[in-house]
């Protein structure tokens, strides 16, 4: 792969340990369904036993194509890490969409509480903190126990008092809503309702910034969603496991030198720098992700073509990161903007030799006339000599 670089120094790489399973090129029909295979078989190694989770780890290009990654290691359960960029249950205005959330589902969390009832501000100050939390302790209850109970206690001022009411009527409406429409629906009324998204608009400096921001919020939903239909026709949901996975994924377990504890990484190719791991997933191998679209973008200022060198360099980084298996993943298709676009497959997948390649395409995967053809062809080879064309 490397070698198709022009501006490098000329060197020869020999392996050290016997020849490994072949590389896997997977094509997915789209995006979310390239995230759920690559959780699932990621699934399947924990289960089996073939893999640790400190073995495995998922590389991208964009700190941006993590999110249906984890949202699928959400509902399957699974911590994890990542490198390279923050987790998106740990940006500000995913936790405080998460402190809502808690609300409806477990009060019981004082912090959440808190967080939800200072996001946005709405004039309780310390003082009235001070009274509900003597209040709580006081009869050995919790901080939502006492907004509850809030018209009762003294040394509140009315516009405190009025605030408390307004968040409690918000909840009684939200309960109301889950009940109605799911918790989805309850969370996103909850969020439209304290104008969300109009505080994360005006504390950004700019639109596209901001919608950004918004994804990961966006991304909340659709998880508290899918986990909702996982469990539907079951009883009632455990958000207790929904919460609990959030609390374990996402936070550096370790030193920050890469020797972290049992959890999956994710982590961008530049993060990945220096590191192995026993099973690796690259996913997004499409041109505009890897290669970025920036750099299939001649700039007239720029001394030599190394653009698309530097991503091919950096493609080299994530097929190299794999001690024992490697899975190059990509979509036929992604909704961008709304829209459905059809996907262009890397240009290094091409320059990858074929004998080390084996095309895993899954029995429940949508094929074209291409895909087709080229698994008829695939098969022909295998039991006999090709069958010139007609």
């Amino acid at each position: 792969t490397i070698a198709h670089n022009r501006y490098r120094y000329a060197k020869v790489l020999r392996p050290t340990r016997a020849e490994g399973e072949p590389v896997t090129k997977v094509v997915a029909p789209d995006g979310e369904a390239e995230a759920a295979w690559v959780v699932g078989r990621i699934r399947a190694l924990l289960r089996s036993g073939a893999a640790r989770p400190s073995d495995v780890a998922v590389l991208y290009r964009s700190a941006a194509q993590a999110r249906p990654i984890e949202t699928h290691l959400q509902l399957e359960r699974i911590a994890y890490r990542v490198l390279g960029g923050q987790a998106v249950y740990d940006r500000k205005e995913v936790k405080d969409a998460l402190a809502y959330f808690q609300l409806l589902v477990a009060p019981g969390n004082d912090l959440a509480v808190r967080r939800a009832l200072e996001t946005p501000p709405r004039g309780l100050g310390a003082a009235a903190f001070r009274h509900l939390t003597a209040h709580a302790e006081a009869r050995r209850g919790r901080l939502w126990d006492a907004v509850r109970e809030s018209d009762r206690i003294e040394g509140l001022t009315p516009a405190a008092r009025r605030a408390l009411a307004w968040v409690r009527e918000l909840v009684a409406r939200a309960h109301a809503d889950a009940r109605e429409l799911g918790y989805a629906a309850a969370l996103s009324r909850m969020l439209d309702a304290v104008d969300l998204r109009g505080l994360v608009d005006r504390s950004t400096g700019s639109e596209a910034a901001a919608a950004a921001r918004w994804e990961g919020v966006r991304w909340l939903v659709s998880a508290v969603e899918r986990f909702e239909q996982r469990h539907r026709g079951s009883g009632r949901v455990p958000w207790h496991e929904f919460l609990a996975t959030l609390a374990l994924s996402g936070k550096d377990a370790g030193d920050g030198d890469g020797r972290e504890t049992e959890v999956v990484t994710l982590a961008t190719l530049h993060s990945a720098k220096g590191l192995e791991w026993d099973h690796v997933f690259l996913v997004g191998c499409e041109e505009g992700r890897l290669p970025h679209a920036r750099a299939l973008a001649p700039r007239a200022n720029d001394p030599v073509p190394g653009d698309v060198e530097e991503e091919r360099r950096l493609f080299y980084v994530g097929i190299t990161r794999a001690r024992e298996r490697l899975w190059l993943c990509r979509a036929a298709r992604r909704i961008d903007r709304g829209r459905i676009v059809e996907r262009t497959p890397s240009r290094f997948l091409d320059e990858l030799p074929d004998e080390v390649v084996e095309h895993d395409i899954d029995r429940d995967e949508r094929m074209d006339a291409a895909d087709l053809a080229a698994a008829v062809d695939a098969l022909l080879a295998d039991v006999g000599p090709e069958v010139p064309a007609s």
